[in-house]
C-alpha cells in the first residue's frame, strides 16, 4: 500500500512540475525526403536519407543526414514576413552532428515553412524533397 501511495505522490509533483517547470526542446515538427526509384525498381535514393525538424522553443531548424550515401541533406525554408527559400546544407555525412540552419529570430505565433532534400554539389534533387510542413515560433 505505501508503494501505490508513495508512486500516486510522485505521478502528482510530476505532473504538478510538469506544468511550471521549463521544459526541454523538443521537436515540434519533422520531414523526411523521399525515396526515389531508379526505372528498373531498385532504390536510387533511400527515403529518409534527409531528415528536417523544428522546434519552436529557440526556433531551432535542424538538418540530419541520416545515410551514409555520400549525398548530402539540404534543408530549404521560408518565413512568414515574406523572405525565402533559404538553404542550409549538411555535409557531415550520417555520423556528423545535425547541421542548425540560420534562421535568426522567429517572432512568436509567426510561421516557418520547410522541406528537406538530398543533393549533390550545390545542386537540390528535387524529386527527394519532402512535401513540407508549416510550423510556429
Amino acid at each position: 500500500m505505501r508503494k501505490r501511495a508513495r508512486l500516486a505522490f510522485t505521478a502528482v509533483v510530476v505532473g504538478v512540475l510538469g506544468l511550471v517547470a521549463p521544459q526541454a526542446a523538443s521537436a515540434d515538427s519533422a520531414t523526411c525526403s523521399k525515396r526515389v526509384l531508379n526505372t528498373d525498381g531498385t532504390t536510387k535514393y533511400e527515403g529518409c536519407a534527409g531528415l528536417a525538424y523544428f522546434m519552436s522553443y529557440g526556433d531551432h531548424l535542424m538538418v540530419d543526414d541520416h545515410h551514409a550515401d555520400g549525398f548530402p541533406a539540404v534543408v530549404q525554408w521560408w518565413r512568414s514576413d515574406g523572405t525565402g527559400p533559404f538553404e542550409t546544407w549538411n555535409r557531415e555525412g550520417s555520423s556528423g552532428p545535425d547541421v542548425k540552419a540560420p534562421t535568426g529570430d522567429i517572432p512568436e505565433g509567426d510561421w516557418i515553412f520547410y522541406k528537406v532534400c538530398i543533393g549533390s554539389a550545390g545542386e537540390i534533387f528535387r524529386n527527394t524533397c519532402s512535401d513540407g510542413v508549416t510550423d510556429y515560433a
